[in-house]
């Protein structure tokens, strides 16, 4: 004997279908939610990690110049270029270290157990590159130079942006500034008071500032206060159009070695460090390249210089 469906059995199939139907949608919408939480956990965590980091290596850096058993005279550039400075307390290129082929991780740390104590302290931060030449790379994030053969970092400071009519960044202009620089006024102290000699009110005194280019993973960079966003008026990542600001040019004697962009999206990457990723696809189809969301972090730290030498 064949029954026909009753109208409670067709009312709860029904019931079931809609039931179903809601749960996807609420789930998108939650999910959506999750995946924004997500990502600024995930990149506020680093922000906050080199924030300690390099304050950490700051403090370190200014107590051990401080200490340290230089001529009074010197200044801070010239410290930063002093041998026993160099191989004890910080090195700039030390900041980059080559990995060779097959090289083990215990052989990598044993060489970073081997650089000066602050660069150890810079760890944490530096990242991994892969140049054209399929060279492999662990170092600090920022621009790549050469200096007489020897790789180190600057760190690029986007000071301007044109975003144009459609709120579209399509040239940024940037000032080079050491990762480790000290902190004294250009025009009226263009030598620094790190010198105890130098006649400054401030003589005598290590007064320091560490450069992080903090580089998100997976937010963009788009105009300040616009309220304008989606892949078409994101920055975009083009380094043929970065200019230099005057005053803002590389330190004597470095010239940049890093890639220009590439294929693969890094968000440190590229000849300024200004990294890229893809967001979107342009009106041919073609993936936009852009700038992750970047802002400069950086720590300051003082001490009177404790102990000088004769000259």
């Amino acid at each position: 004997m064949q029954t026909q469906p009753s109208f409670f059995t067709e009312s709860c199939a029904r019931s079931s279908g809609v039931r179903r139907g809601s749960v996807m949608v609420e789930f998108a919408m939650v999910s959506f939610v999750l995946y924004l939480l997500f990502v600024v956990l995930l990149d506020l965590g680093r922000a906050t990690l080199a924030s300690q980091t390099i304050q950490n290596a700051t403090d370190l850096l200014a107590n051990e110049l401080a200490r340290a058993p230089l001529p009074a005279s010197m200044t801070f550039d010239e410290a930063m270029e002093d041998e026993w400075v160099n191989s004890v307390i910080y090195d700039p290129r030390a900041l980059v270290l080559e990995i060779g082929p097959g090289e083990t991780q215990q052989s990598i740390d044993e060489r970073f157990a081997r650089l000066p104590v602050v660069n150890q302290m810079l760890r944490p931060l530096m990242v991994r590159d892969v140049l054209s030449s399929g060279v492999e790379l662990i170092r600090y994030p920022g621009a790549l130079v050469e200096r007489s053969g020897e790789l180190s970092v600057v760190v690029p400071q986007i000071v301007s942006r044109d975003w144009g009519p459609d709120f579209v960044g399509g040239h940024e202009e940037i000032v080079f500034r050491q990762v480790m620089e000290e902190i004294h006024d250009p025009v009226n102290e263009p030598e620094g008071h790190f010198a105890i000699t130098s006649g400054s009110d401030l003589a005598g005194f290590v007064n320091l500032r560490c450069n992080y280019p903090y580089q998100a993973a997976a937010m963009t960079a788009y105009p300040g206060d616009s309220g304008v966003f989606g892949p078409e008026n994101a920055a975009q990542a083009d380094d043929s159009s970065v200019t230099v600001a005057p005053g803002g040019e590389l330190p004597p004697g470095y010239t940049l070695a890093g890639d220009g962009l590439g294929a693969n999206a890094n968000p440190n990457g590229g000849e300024y460090g200004l990294g890229f990723h893809y967001l979107g696809t342009d009106s041919q189809g073609v993936p936009r390249k852009v700038r992750p969301y970047r802002k400069l972090i950086h720590m300051q730290a003082a001490a009177r210089r404790e102990i000088v030498v004769p000259e």
